[in-house]
């Protein structure tokens, strides 16, 4: 309903852009605060609520649907499209990258939108969380259902190259393309039932998609040694489990 009043709001107030202020900006970064950290009272959780918020987060306007107030803070306001400073009212006190809080919000309107500003960096942490090492990219790329839309919109990328797009694996310093990315989860999708033949079909369906796209299935790659297989054990669990891989 928040979003829909906005939307509403926003069409009878047509100046809605000079609400965008620098000090706005400055000041609504973070709209929720564990308990103690708010300047504002509250109990357990805290939330800043302000009707200039939409206005000023761009997190929140994603959150709210506002993809015309996203536009205005990126073209207009020159924000960081890769700072981690944000937070929304869904995402607690979590800080994140703001392709990260499209797909958190399941908008693929806006996550689609930040793919076509060339400094939107894909390859940068999904927030500021230093304990964690998954990469928007990475997350994007989960072979989930709902993800789906997610990986099709960078594979659409005028940007994307099925065979020079690359993916930097956590934990040791290598390289791999999407299809050899997929290729080595896929070996490892055997254990969990039902769940894991769920995960085979959709890693198979991207692979297909690669394919598709010209993805060479013969390209070397340097992943051989114990600590790289390691590393994509890691990467099996940071998809299906970030806070446990964490």
């Amino acid at each position: 309903k928040c979003r829909d009043d906005f939307r509403a709001w926003m069409a009878v107030n047509t100046d809605w852009k000079g609400l965008c202020t620098r000090n706005g900006m400055g000041a609504l970064q973070v709209v929720s605060f564990k308990s103690g950290e708010c300047p504002d009272r509250g109990t357990e959780r805290s939330y800043r609520v302000h009707p200039h918020v939409p206005f000023n987060n761009p997190a929140v306007a994603i959150e709210f649907g506002l993809i015309d107030v996203l536009k205005f803070l990126v073209e207009d306001k020159k924000i960081d499209v890769n700072a981690t400073c944000w937070t929304n009212y869904s995402s607690g006190d979590e800080r994140s990258h703001l392709a990260s809080v499209a797909l958190r919000e399941d908008s693929i309107e806006a996550f689609r939108y930040l793919l076509s500003v060339d400094a939107t960096d894909l390859s940068g942490l999904i927030g500021n969380d230093t304990s964690s090492d998954l990469t928007v990219c990475r997350l994007a790329f989960s072979p989930c259902r709902d993800r789906l839309p997610y990986f099709r919109a960078i594979v659409d990328c005028p940007s994307f190259d099925a065979n020079e797009s690359t993916i930097v694996l956590p934990s040791v310093d290598r390289t791999i393309t999407p299809l050899q990315y997929f290729m080595f989860l896929f070996a490892f999708a055997t254990e969990g039932g039902e769940d894991a033949l769920e995960r085979r079909e959709a890693i198979y369906e991207r692979v297909q998609i690669l394919l598709d796209n010209g993805a060479n299935p013969f390209k070397e790659t340097t992943i051989s040694e114990p600590a790289d297989i390691a590393a994509l054990e890691y990467e099996k669990e940071a998809e299906t489990n970030p806070e446990k891989a964490a």
